[in-house]
Parts: C-alpha cells; structure tokens; sequence
C-alpha cells in the first residue's frame, strides 16, 4: 500500500494500491483504529486529557516506511513545514494521482530514494544532512527484508537499525514508530512541542525535557497516546 499526500491540503493522507478488498481493509485498520484499547495512566493530569478527548484513537500512516520518510523530513520544524516539505518531496519522484476532484501525491518509495543522489530530495527543501539520510534509508528498505508493519517483538530490533542510520537519532525513531505503525507507548523525548503542550499541562513554564522525560514514566504502556493526547490539548482539533 502507499500513502499519499493531498496537493491541496499537506498532510491529509489517502491510499491507493491494488484495490483488493481485504488489503484495504487491513490498512485502514491500521490507520484508523477504530477500536481502540482504553489507556489508563498513572497522572491525573494525563487522565484527564484523556476523558476530555475521549474515544481519540491513535492514528497512523500504515507501514513503517511511511513513518520513516515523515519523521525524517519533520526534525526539527514546525508541523506545517514539514507538511509542506512532504508533499514536495512526492512531488518529485511521482505524477499526481487524481481522486475525487483532488491531486495526490504518493510517497516516493525505498527504491526511488534509493537510486538517487541527496541531490534531488534535496530539492524539496530538507537539509542536506536529511537528504542524505532518506537515500540511506531509502537503500536500506530496498535491500533488506524490513516488514510494512512489524509486529511489537520485531520492532526493538527494527528500532536499532534505523539508529544504525546517519541522520536517524531516537526522536527520529519514536516518531517512526508512533506515526509509522501507531505503537502506543513510542514516546520522541525532546519534541519541542510535546514540552510547550506539557508545560500547559502541568502549569510550569520552567519544566524542561528531563523532567518531561521522568514524568512520562507514569504513562507506560500509553506513552505515545499520552503524548497524542497532550498535542491535541496544545494545537487542538484539526478543521473540518
């Protein structure tokens, strides 16, 4: 399966692929989680985003891949930058994909990035160090047998190898993991945004990345729900 972006709106994601009914439905499973576990958490003040914004699931894009590529071009910038750098970046490797009166643009796969030069990712505007890094993950997806969506024992290791990566640090990995393949408990200690939405939180404006780290202890197993939870309180529900 493959993710696309909307041309119109960055970031918005549909899929396309064979159109075998089963495969779909799989994916959108993914996806969606519809039926989410309850998370529990040790903080009453977690706790209470979570009934505030309760039945929010945990959406993902569906296979690691994916994650990777969206985690890599979104170190260190605002959502809406990444948002805009992702799309292109599919922009250069695929025509767009026509639907419903909308323009998609699918992301480029570990083959394409692979026969290329940081040169043409470049283009999309990531550094040169991320576009060095896509092509190296790029070559590491098409040469290795790496699964879509890893199962909670594969991912531990998978984890390590993409650390292996030049350019890949553990936010970059957690982000994979949580935006990739929805893993409930990846938490990305030192997301800029994840810190100001917990210094709302807990109403401590001095509260640093260390202490955010210490506190996130208490959510396991929910960490990354935790932090879904806290993003939402800061930036608030997407339009309509």
């Amino acid at each position: 399966m493959r993710r696309c972006v909307w041309q119109e709106r960055p970031g918005r994601v549909l899929v396309h692929g064979d159109g075998d009914p089963a495969t779909l439905a799989a994916w959108a499973r993914r996806v969606l989680n519809p039926t989410p576990a309850p998370a529990e958490f040790d903080d009453p003040a977690v706790s209470t985003l979570g009934e505030r914004h309760s039945g929010v699931g945990g959406y993902c894009a569906g296979s690691l891949w994916d994650g990777l590529v969206a985690a890599i071009v979104g170190q260190s910038v605002s959502l809406a930058s990444a948002a805009v750098t992702e799309m292109r970046l599919a922009a250069l490797y695929a025509e767009p994909v026509k639907h419903g009166g909308r323009a998609m643009l699918p992301l480029p796969t570990p083959e394409q990035l692979a026969d290329s030069q940081p040169e043409l990712p470049r283009r999309s505007g990531v550094t040169g160090k991320r576009a060095e890094a896509l092509v190296m993950a790029g070559r590491l997806f098409a040469t290795q047998h790496i699964p879509d969506y890893p199962t909670p024992k594969q991912q531990p290791e998978l984890a390590a190898r993409l650390l292996d990566l030049s350019g890949v640090g553990p936010w970059t990995v957690s982000s994979t993991m949580l935006w990739g393949i929805g893993n409930a408990d990846a938490f990305p200690a030192g997301d800029a945004a994840l810190l100001r939405g917990a210094r709302a939180l807990y109403g401590n404006p001095a509260l640093d990345h260390r202490e955010l780290n210490a506190a996130s202890e208490r959510w396991r197993p929910w960490r990354g729900m935790a932090a879904r939870l806290i993003w939402l309180d800061l930036l608030g529900a997407p339009e309509e």
